[in-house]
């Protein structure tokens, strides 16, 4: 691979491609850095220049898997495709795990402000500076209904139209229980199943003391070490009153202060109906018109405690998730401590936050204090959009002009009440999961009284408390000073 100095013109491209040997299906993969996709490359491992030798270029195929913005990323991201496993398989030419490049590691293409292109370090400072830009900066690499890829500025019109879209768009890397890696289709049943994970599963970037970042798996004893610390722990993107980005620290004295806040303040996330989204203000002409929605307007959280997994799907296809025991809500990792948080106020800055106990001290010294500021946001719809969210009441008016109204969308599927009366127990369910549940033993209806038959209420107004036992238990919590009924309201 070449590493001279491209002219101005050209463009540099960063991938991740498998070549794959159509006679016998045996394959190899790499990283590759060029200015043209069609070049012809194939790979540089010896075996695989052997093979190719053997059977001729033209039983070879080579497929792009993901492209990247930098060299350094691609190297990263062939260190995840190519595992210890897939070398062991027979059927991989690769003879060494990915990400080993060093030639160009580090390195990557920018333009000086007279458009002229130079080959430097990542951290040469005059990036940092801005008197050196990358080499594609203001450009997108899209491909069109037909596959055909193009590099062209990020504001055509093509691209908003949604003529042209990303070349990764609904495409995701993943890897199989034994580690192969290929790009698939985001809606792909393997996926969805669970059968095949997102390459990055499983894994963290962790900083040594240089600087330098790695991606491991999390049980790698490198992550509890003294000498790696993860890549963005306690760290948020923030910005200042001119608009520039920095990367700080949360418990930073800037942050707490309000000389810097996060990078999307005052901005939400939306879509238009070609699926591209948007990150402005609420106040955008686009988002009051219903032109721009929220970018999961349409959309519910689901769970599935099996997979250990939760995702975000649209509403018209929740019947089909919950039919393949999805549920909603967002599925938590019981084995991962959360420390518990703190809301804080400041009311000159009109701002609340919830902190962490160790972070409490510092906002306190600054002029904080415990508690809320009373919302002055209130919820609106919009039926004819189908789409609902929440506004300042300083834009209201804006928005009840439009035809927007004051309330909450109900996008909830209905749900039925059903009962076990083997367990003694009754809840609400989706519709679509009533097959489910009575071919589990429940019927549909509710616990009569005496379904509760041998059970009391009893209160503990030191705990403030109620509580429904068997009264074989009774005896028990009275003497640990529980006594029979329920909290009345003065009581509480």
């Amino acid at each position: 691979m070449s590493t001279s100095v491209p002219t101005k013109t050209q463009k540099i491209y960063y991938f991740v491609y498998r070549t794959t040997n159509l006679i016998n299906n045996k394959f190899y993969i790499g990283k590759h850095s060029t200015t043209n996709i069609d070049d012809g490359y194939l790979g540089s491992g010896k075996i695989l220049k052997l093979a190719i030798n053997k059977h001729g270029r033209e039983n070879f195929k080579r497929e792009i898997l993901e492209f990247f913005d930098s060299e350094r990323e691609a190297y990263d991201a062939e260190s995840l495709y190519i595992t210890e496993d897939m070398i062991s398989d027979n059927n991989c030419y690769n003879l060494l795990e990915g990400g080993n490049g060093v030639v160009s590691l580090g390195k990557t293409h920018v333009l000086d402000k007279e458009g002229n292109y130079h080959y430097v370090l990542s951290t040469d400072p005059r990036i940092k500076s801005g008197e050196l830009s990358g080499n594609r900066l203001g450009k997108a690499i899209v491909r069109d209904i037909e596959g055909n890829i193009f590099s062209i500025d990020k504001n055509d019109p093509k691209i908003i139209s949604g003529e042209l879209f990303s070349i990764n768009k609904y495409k995701l890397a993943v890897k199989d229980k034994n580690g192969k890696c290929s790009q698939i289709s985001v809606d792909d049943p393997k996926y969805l199943s669970g059968e095949l994970k997102s390459v990055a599963s499983g894994t963290v970037i962790i900083v040594d003391k240089k600087g330098n970042k790695l991606r491991v798996p999390m049980d790698d004893p490198r992550v509890k070490s003294e000498d790696f610390t993860y890549n963005n722990i306690g760290k948020a993107i923030y910005k200042d009153k001119n608009g520039n980005a920095y990367s700080l620290n949360t418990k930073d004295t800037r942050v707490i202060s309000g000389e810097f806040i996060p990078i999307n303040s005052g901005k939400t996330t939306y879509k238009d109906k070609y699926g591209n989204t948007y990150c402005l203000s609420i106040t955008d002409s686009r988002v009051i018109s219903g032109e721009l929605l929220a970018i999961n307007s349409g959309k519910r959280h689901i769970k599935n405690n099996k997979l250990g997994k939760s995702k975000m799907v649209l509403e018209c296809d929740i019947h089909k998730w919950l039919s393949k025991s999805w549920e909603f809500g967002i599925y938590v990792d019981s084995n991962i401590q959360v420390p518990p948080r703190k809301w804080v106020k400041n009311l000159k800055m009109s701002k609340h936050k919830k902190i962490t106990e160790d972070q409490l001290q510092d906002y306190l010294d600054k002029g904080w204090e415990l508690g809320m500021i009373p919302s002055n946001h209130v919820y609106i719809k919009n039926t004819k959009l189908n789409n609902g969210m929440k506004v300042h009441k300083n834009q209201l008016q804006d928005y009840l002009d439009k035809g927007w109204e004051l309330g909450r969308l109900n996008t909830r599927p209905p749900k039925i009440g059903v009962k076990n009366i083997k367990l003694n127990k009754f809840k609400f369910i989706n519709k679509a999961q009533i097959q489910e549940y009575i071919d589990e033993g429940w019927e549909l209806g509710r616990l009569n009284s005496n379904g509760f038959s041998g059970k009391i209420f009893i209160k503990n107004l030191e705990l403030n408390k109620n509580k429904m036992i068997h009264k074989d238990q009774q005896q028990e919590y009275l003497d640990n000073g529980w006594v029979v009924g329920r909290l009345k309201n003065n009581e509480k």
